[in-house]
């Protein structure tokens, strides 16, 4: 006839976690075959008759020790999770194992968490990166359903996490794309796995921004898409201090007509043109306004007071080209 003992044993060793028995001295008096592999040994009987120091870091054997010491015949089951070492995480559940009424030592089950660490922690660091990023950001399904976005999204577009949240993306369209847009991006998402540029959107309160943006297709193990990330920042104000340094550098201020600069920006793109042309057998018309004629024009326009704005905008097409 088996003891108690040596049921309890047979029964750890049919458990397919890691299973212990120690006595009341913290020694070993059985563990299972899963938990001496673990812990590098090929037969279980090794660990008979050790306590936990024997393949535990010190510090560790000691934590266990005291959680031990503190159950008492009532006691529930206890859980704890330790660190044995960098990345290696185990959790313990102990409880009394009690013979006839007697407290006789203490019975326990190990399982290595280390990987739901880890994830748990990739997903705390993501999360952080997620709430405080200036950039906004939105997950949406493959489905066009937004899954989730973050708190620049909402300072950007003025829409709470819950306005957005199962809707489409399309209710910030500013109408500024067309279909072929859209069908652009979608057909780089699925070829290439992202896309990239300048979106005009429209803000909760109705104006208008611009926007560049960053969309990447998440993709499975097997690597289909189930999900698109964007992220995106506001260059509403800095794509018009750009245009703004942009006409300073290449259109005159008071007429508004192109400068030196501009020409010969357009002489190097319309010798370009020629040569293109010229292979493909065009023809193209090119006005120049000479200098002295330019300056004589400009001159009167200084010499006009109220008429300088409409004499612009009468004259801003006259140099032109066209093919």
């Amino acid at each position: 006839m088996l003891t108690e003992i040596e049921q309890m044993c047979a029964l750890l060793e049919n458990l397919p976690e890691m299973a212990f028995l120690k006595n009341l001295s913290g020694k070993y008096l059985a563990v299972n075959a899963a938990f001496a592999h673990y812990f590098g040994q090929d037969d279980p009987l090794t660990f008979v008759g050790e306590t936990a120091g024997f393949h535990l870091p010190q510090q560790v054997a000691m934590a266990c020790c005291q959680k031990e010491s503190e159950l008492v015949v009532e006691s529930e089951t206890v859980e704890f999770e330790l660190c044995i070492k960098e990345g290696i995480y185990l959790t313990f559940v102990i409880k009394p194992y009690v013979v006839s009424s007697e407290y006789v030592g203490v019975i326990g089950q190990i399982k290595d968490t280390s990987q739901t660490q880890i994830l748990s922690r990739q997903y705390a660091q993501y999360k952080a990166v997620f709430e405080s990023a200036k950039e906004g950001m939105l997950f949406a399904g493959v489905d066009s359903k937004i899954r989730a976005v973050n708190p620049a999204f909402s300072d950007i577009t003025g829409y709470s996490a819950a306005e957005m949240i199962g809707n489409n993306p399309s209710m910030l369209s500013s109408g500024q794309h067309d279909r072929a847009f859209y069908q652009e991006v979608y057909s780089s998402l699925y070829r290439t796995g992202q896309w990239q540029g300048e979106v005009w959107n429209k803000r909760k309160n109705g104006s208008l921004y611009v926007q560049w943006q960053t969309i990447t297709a998440l993709k499975n193990p097997a690597g289909d898409i189930y999900e698109f990330l964007a992220i995106f920042s506001d260059i509403t104000h800095k794509k018009a201090r750009l245009e703004a340094i942009e006409f300073r550098a290449n259109f005159d201020h008071l007429t508004g007509l192109p400068n030196r600069s501009y020409f010969q920006a357009l002489t190097i793109y319309l010798y370009q043109r020629q040569s293109n042309a010229s292979l493909r057998h065009d023809q193209f018309h090119l006005w120049f306004w000479f200098q002295k004629d330019l300056c004589e024009w400009t001159e009167k326009l200084l010499h006009s007071g109220l008429m300088l704005s409409e004499e612009r905008e009468s004259h801003r097409d006259i140099i032109a080209f066209r093919q």
